[in-house]
């Protein structure tokens, strides 16, 4: 992490769902505004549609120095058209 970048790192285990995964992040400590780590789900990192846990990550870039930013991961499932959240975890920037 840096005055102006962070590196968020996950694991998700699809449980056999076709789905990308990502982070929503954002200033705002409970997410009902956020931005999506890879702009829109398509462009986010595809998850093989298995059992088995699969690791991803996100570059952040210009953010605000000093800031506490918040965090989520989150598994959009194609084959129900669901969204699984993971717990809100936060970090602050140098």
């Amino acid at each position: 992490m840096t005055a102006s970048g962070a590196v968020l790192n996950g694991t998700v285990n699809p449980q056999g769902a076709n789905g990308y995964a990502g982070f929503y992040w954002g200033t705002d400590p409970t997410l009902t505004q956020y931005t999506l780590s890879c702009g829109q789900w398509y462009s986010c990192p595809a998850v093989a549609p298995n059992f088995t846990a699969q690791a991803f990550g996100a570059t952040l870039s210009g953010l605000t120095s000093n800031t506490t930013y918040y965090f989520r991961m989150v598994f959009y499932d194609t084959d129900n058209g669901s969204l699984q959240y993971r717990t809100i975890l936060n970090f602050t920037t140098q």
